[in-house]
């Protein structure tokens, strides 16, 4: 792991280690990633069932996530499918607010011969 930081140290932001798996309890990020769709999805929700303050819902989208591939002595970066959750929240302090979250379960089509 540590060649690997070394190589790619340039495009790397941070680092997290964890035996198995991480969980993210209550990650509050501002809108950065478009979707305008699934904000007004979640919006509507929320104005439809009077939901002021706290979850509001969890949308799910495939979108095209970073991979690593290796090739030869070479890492290549190969953007592939990936499921998305998008947990929106109304604080009472910061207003609306989502986390996105990548499962990273990337899916990958077989090819039979």
């Amino acid at each position: 792991m540590q060649q690997f930081i070394a190589k790619f140290q340039k495009d790397i932001q941070g680092v997290m280690s964890g035996f198995d798996r991480v969980l993210f309890r209550h990650l509050l990020v501002k809108h950065v990633y478009g979707g305008d769709d699934k904000e007004k999805i979640a919006r509507a929700y929320a104005a439809e069932r009077g939901i002021t303050e706290g979850d509001v819902c969890a949308l799910t989208a495939l979108e095209l996530a970073p991979t690593f591939q290796h090739y030869k002595t070479d890492m290549l970066i190969r953007p592939r499918p990936c499921l998305t959750i998008y947990h929106y929240r109304i604080d009472p302090d910061s207003g609306w607010r989502h986390a996105r979250m990548q499962t990273w379960l990337t899916i990958l089509r077989s090819r039979r011969h």
